[in-house]
């Protein structure tokens, strides 16, 4: 497995419109590995030119809501990855939360 390189983040607290219940997204990413590629553009008078900006690759991605740990979205990640990292989501999620909670404490200051 390849869980090197992986980016988590998360949300502050939602609550769920029908059910008040409160919740946090988490965020993994992870470079996809792919080699950038090079965006070539074909002008007006045919010539095929290369810009210097190159198109990168999409990341591998997952979204997960914890406390429930329902994955909403899985780009790229297999299935051995997918259960490892939720189940860290599960052993680790109070303490997500608790950040979480932080995290919405602060933006309420901003008037969010």
């Amino acid at each position: 497995m390849n869980l090197i390189n992986i980016t988590m983040t998360h949300s502050g607290i939602y609550h769920d419109k029908t059910t008040g219940q409160a919740f946090v997204l988490v965020r993994f990413e992870r470079p996809s590995g792919e080699k950038p590629k090079k965006k070539v553009v074909i002008g007006g008078d045919g010539i095929k030119t290369q810009t210097s900006n190159p198109v990168k690759p999409k990341d591998h991605e997952m979204e997960i809501k914890i406390p429930s740990c329902e994955v909403i979205l899985n780009n790229g990640f297999d299935k051995d990855e997918e259960e490892e990292i939720v189940s860290y989501l599960r052993e680790n999620g109070r303490e997500i939360m608790d950040k979480a909670r932080a995290i919405s404490s602060f933006k309420h200051i901003f008037g969010d």
